[in-house]
This record gives structure tokens, C-alpha cells and sequence, in this order.
């Protein structure tokens, strides 16, 4: 018994030191600009690899790939002249690695790497194919998403064979910069896992039946619709783009950015206190509580939104009570509305 566990142990044991080694050997050449692709490199960075070396966007502003490498002292190419001048040294690499580039790679790049390139895609491919896939996750109601560890293709964004996925849930009330930061780290695990079984994987082909799109999202993304969206689908919209841009509507014909706003019941009691009744407010109606010092607008599904932070044209940001005392004081609730 005692001989059989000490087998065990030296295998385990063995098979550990077989990965160092295979850490220790290997050369990565990291092609990432955002703060999506941080953790990737910083797990990397933890490891014992033989040469590890970075690709980035000198455009980008505020990069946190390039001040995490040249804090680290990583060499790091500028993706613009790497293209031009350097693009050869990917021969001398076992793997390309590329999380949130935003750059379709050559052809000529991916075959120079022993290994070829992989990819950490934040979805579950063949869904959500392009720039935007935690938005369009949260957007849509999507109750789970994960990430996929793909081969890189050329010539097109996210079409590689996947190589492994990991799936985790979206709760109702997950804003959009926390479902990035789990799906980063989630994807830097699944990464090393992916490395680390590299030689033993099966490749799986996308079915381009079953794909979607996610692409880069615009200021016609960002509109609520009063007309034709269900407050679920408002609020949805308000946490896919939170902390990164503001939904918007018009007030009297200016431009309005909702910075914050709160899901709640269409029966809830400081809006019927005032209101008495809501079925004759078309969507878009704004009511003020005065007893509450709320501010709701009503949807299309007969449900309130509260309104609690705003900002009307090039002003400043507004409390409910703010925009309500200079913008309302003077009129009643029914003819005040976002169109």
C-alpha cells in the first residue's frame, strides 16, 4: 500500500515537473492592448517561460498592456511598426497569444509560430463573433456566457476551431464592467489550462450556421426605443454599456444622457401615490413623487423605471430632485416625457 502511494506521489509529482519544464522552454510572443488582455499576461508572466515578449497598439491611450509590460521590463513592439519591420522575429516563438487585439493578424505571422496562435474570445463561440460580446450578452438577457480558447485563422475575426470553453451565469443585477472582469480572469485560467493540454486537445470546428455578431457599438445602440422596448429590455441595455458609455433619449428636444437608473415594480406604491393610475400615460412619461422625492418613467410593459442621476444637454450631472426643480417645477406630471 505504502509502495503504491509513493507511485502515485513521484507520478503526480513527475508530471508537475514535466510542465515546468515545458513552461521553462517555451517562448510566447503576447499580442493584447486592453484591460481585458491584462490578466492573460499576468498569469503568463507568473510562469517560468523562456522568453516572454509583448505586441500592443501605441494608439491605444491609457494602455494597460504596455505599462504592465515596461513596468516588468518585457520587451514590447508597437503593432504599427512590427508590421513593417519586425514581424520576422515570430519565428523565433513556439506561440502567439492574442486576447482583445483588435487587429486581424497575417497569415504570414500565424504560420512563423511553431504552435500557432491562440485566442481568448469572451463568449461562447460561434455566439457573439466580434468586438462587443459581454455587451451583447447583458443586452440580450442572457442568463450565461463563458469564454472560448480558439485557434487563430486568417483573413477573419473569431472563426478558428475552439479548443476549450468554460461557461459561467450572468445575474440579473451584473453590470457590464463586472462581467468583464470576471470573464478576464476567467479566460486567463482557462488559457494556462489550454497551454498546459496543448498537445493532447481536440480542435472542434465553429458551425457558421449557429453564429452571431457582436460588433463594435455605436451612439444608435445606445437610444431607448420608449415605443418598442420593455423595461427589462431598457435596463438590460443600461447595464451592457455601464461605465463605459450613458443610454440616451430627448427631453424637450435635448439630448439626455440616463446615468443612473433603478428597476421597479409597476405597482409601486410612491409612484401610484401620486399618480393614482398609469394606464393612460403613453411610454416615456416622467412622474415626480413628491412624498418620495423619486423620479419614475414609465415603459411600454406598464413597468417604472427610476430615474437617479442625469444629465440634460452639456450640463452638469443631475439628482432626481435637481432635474426636477429645474426642469418640472412649473408644469404638471403629465407633460413631461422622454421621446
Amino acid at each position: 500500500m505504502i509502495i503504491k502511494t509513493l507511485n502515485i506521489i513521484i507520478k503526480v509529482s513527475c508530471k508537475g515537473l514535466q510542465w515546468q519544464r515545458s513552461y521553462s522552454s517555451l517562448k510566447v510572443l503576447y499580442f493584447g492592448t486592453d484591460k481585458f488582455s491584462l490578466p492573460s499576461l499576468k498569469r503568463l508572466s507568473e510562469q517560468n517561460l523562456a522568453r516572454l515578449e509583448v505586441v500592443t497598439s501605441y494608439k491605444a491611450r491609457n494602455n494597460p498592456i504596455k505599462s504592465y509590460a515596461d513596468k516588468n521590463c518585457m520587451k514590447v513592439y508597437d503593432w504599427t511598426s512590427f508590421l513593417k519591420e519586425e514581424s520576422d522575429i515570430c519565428k523565433d516563438f513556439d506561440l502567439g497569444i492574442v486576447v482583445s487585439f483588435g487587429h486581424l493578424i497575417p497569415e504570414n505571422i500565424i504560420e512563423s509560430f511553431k504552435h500557432g496562435m491562440l485566442n481568448v474570445h469572451a463568449s461562447i463561440l460561434p455566439k457573439y463573433r466580434g468586438a462587443s460580446p459581454i455587451i451583447y450578452a447583458i443586452r440580450n438577457g442572457d442568463k450565461e456566457t463563458g469564454v472560448s480558447i480558439m485557434k487563430i485563422k486568417p483573413h477573419k475575426f473569431d472563426v478558428g476551431e475552439i479548443l476549450m470553453t468554460q461557461r459561467t451565469d450572468i445575474p440579473d443585477d451584473m453590470l457590464m464592467h463586472e462581467l468583464h472582469d470576471k470573464l478576464s480572469n476567467l479566460g486567463a485560467e482557462l488559457l494556462l489550462n489550454c497551454i498546459e493540454n496543448l498537445s493532447t486537445l481536440k480542435e472542434t470546428d465553429q458551425n457558421d450556421h449557429n453564429a452571431s455578431y457582436a460588433p463594435k457599438i455605436n451612439k444608435e445602440f445606445c437610444k431607448v426605443r420608449w415605443n418598442v422596448m420593455m423595461s427589462d429590455d431598457i435596463f438590460n441595455l443600461y447595464r451592457s454599456i455601464y461605465s463605459f458609455k450613458n443610454i440616451l433619449t430627448t427631453f424637450k428636444n435635448e439630448p439626455v444622457k440616463l446615468i443612473e437608473i433603478a428597476k421597479c415594480d409597476k405597482n409601486n406604491p410612491p409612484v401610484l401615490e401620486e399618480q393614482g393610475t398609469s394606464t393612460e400615460l403613453s411610454p416615456g412619461h416622467l412622474i415626480f413623487c413628491k412624498k418620495s422625492k423619486k423620479l419614475f418613467v414609465k415603459c411600454l410593459d406598464e413597468n417604472f423605471l427610476e430615474i437617479k442621476k442625469i444629465s440634460l444637454g452639456k450640463k452638469k450631472v443631475m439628482s432626481a430632485v435637481e432635474f426636477r426643480n429645474g426642469f418640472m417645477k412649473n408644469y404638471l406630471n403629465s407633460n413631461h416625457y422622454f421621446e
